[in-house]
């Protein structure tokens, strides 16, 4: 990975949202009814469970990015 700043990585992240705006808004989609149901089921009907995490503060919650790339990666 390059080296950037933070500063840089975050305009890459914006860029590339503003680029493919529909992916945020799926991925968005997909976040709340993980939220709400616990699973995904993608196109072909698997079903996609996820589990809470407990974060630093102590809240419970699903992970963003779990929830948001394990659609695409599987």
């Amino acid at each position: 990975m390059p080296n950037f700043s933070l500063k840089k990585w975050e305009k890459i992240v914006d860029d590339f949202y503003t680029k493919y705006a529909r992916l945020l808004n799926w991925q968005n989609e997909n976040y709340k009814l993980v939220c709400k149901q616990g699973y995904l089921v993608n196109p072909t009907g698997r079903i996609l469970i996820f589990h809470k995490h407990t974060k630093d503060n102590g809240s419970v919650s699903y992970s963003r990015p779990e929830t948001c790339n394990y659609p695409v990666n599987h």
